[in-house]
């Protein structure tokens, strides 16, 4: 049976390296010298997914682990034959190695047509932020910031990695699966009664930030 990218087919939790660097490939210069380049998604067709590591030391609890979600063409190739989502890949392996945020790893779909694959009307591919605490929610806007000014301007959507091990996924019919979204430099949380509202600056508590916010909205 076949399964589709959404928040999509991103039920892969474990922390352990299966490997330690995205796939790359060794292009000569003129001088002669060889330099690794990282191999671009779309032209990968052997395996569903690509990682990169963070190099230093995250720590985690799997219980409070998810992912920034970040959708890209992967279908239609433009400027030196590249797809938006390989792109968005070589910028995102960049951020990974400079970045002082605990990005514990990223994740990126690929051109894999097999067993599990995309739906075929669907032009996205789909590049995982992981980071260690969905309930810090500065340290969680501060990944989306980073996301946004050195990868790609474009809404992003936040899923625990516990939602993925229950089997929440859109294409098994359900709904509401994301519990943050960053959209025009905003970070918004899904509220009990399933409206986006703005994360207040500050607040650490799900329950207290819904009463400044619905506070703030009153006296505004």
């Amino acid at each position: 049976m076949s399964q589709t990218l959404d928040e999509k087919s991103a039920i892969d939790t474990s922390l352990t390296h299966e490997n330690n660097s995205p796939q790359q490939r060794t292009d000569t210069t003129s001088s002669g010298s060889s330099t690794p380049a990282i191999e671009l998604p779309s032209h990968i067709t052997d395996k569903m997914y690509i990682f990169c590591y963070n190099e230093s030391t995250v720590l985690a609890d799997p219980k409070r682990t998810g992912k920034w979600l970040l959708y890209c063409n992967n279908k239609t190739k433009g400027y030196k034959g590249m797809t938006d989502l390989d792109r968005a890949w070589l910028k995102t392996v960049k951020l990974l190695k400079t970045t002082t945020l605990p990005i514990i790893r990223v994740k990126c779909s690929t051109a894999y047509a097999g067993e599990m694959k995309q739906r075929p009307e669907d032009p996205c591919g789909i590049i995982m932020f992981y980071t260690p605490d969905y309930t810090n929610k500065m340290e969680v806007r501060k990944v989306a910031e980073e996301i946004s000014r050195n990868v790609r301007k474009s809404t992003l959507t936040y899923k625990t990695d516990e939602a993925s091990r229950r089997g929440d996924y859109e294409h098994h019919g359900k709904k509401n699966i994301c519990v943050y979204k960053f959209r025009d430099g905003k970070l918004l949380e899904r509220s009990p009664n399933e409206q986006w509202v703005s994360v207040i600056e500050g607040c650490s508590d799900s329950l207290a930030c819904g009463k400044s916010f619905r506070k703030w909205r009153q006296s505004s």
